[in-house]
């Protein structure tokens, strides 16, 4: 039976008797079978039945400790490690994203990241987006209101094909431009 957790313990202390870890299940049957292993091979020994059944506990906990150290040793990092590896494979494909961009404007490399959002924006895919975030950086800190002016207004009229989100979007930055930074 689970218990409560104590409300006097401090925080982050885990309640032990919960179960949390996926092998505690595994440790757990392991020390059973080993401890009853090991309680027939004393009581072996003690009647006089089979004298060397002492050596068979060594081994016995020899086993246990084989046992719990290839579980808490190896098989746990290994899950631990494929888990993090395969936690977000198909969720972002490799490459789309905007960080290397955003770590340039991290930087201040204000200028090497307008031109990685203008050949971002070369990809029909990614162009609205691409191009709202150069307007911004343009507006902003490149002080090119008028650029971005332009290039939004080029992205809504060019002929491209834009969502009514993206439509939407896109009509907000001209506003913000138009209000704010010219």
């Amino acid at each position: 039976m689970l218990t409560p957790p104590n409300p006097l313990d401090p925080p982050g202390v885990r309640d032990r008797t919960s179960i949390e870890d996926p092998l505690t299940l595994a440790r757990i049957a392991v020390a059973g079978i080993l401890l009853f292993a090991t309680i027939v091979a004393l009581l072996l020994w003690a009647t006089g039945l089979v004298p060397r059944a002492l050596v068979l506990v060594g081994v016995l906990w020899a086993l246990y400790g084989f046992a719990l150290g290839l579980l808490g040793g190896v098989l746990e990092p290994m899950i631990d490690g494929l888990g993090r590896a395969f936690g977000d494979v198909g969720l972002i494909r490799a490459g789309s994203g905007y960080s290397a961009i955003e770590t340039l404007v991290a930087q201040g490399r204000y200028d090497e990241a307008a031109e990685a959002y203008r050949e971002r924006a070369q990809v029909s895919a990614d162009r609205a987006e691409a191009t709202l975030r150069r307007a911004a950086l343009l507006a902003g800190v490149l002080h090119e209101p008028e650029t971005a002016a332009v290039e939004l207004e080029n992205l809504r009229t060019a002929g491209h094909h834009l969502t009514p989100a993206e439509d939407i979007r896109v009509g907000l930055a001209l506003a913000e431009v138009a209000e704010h930074r010219l």
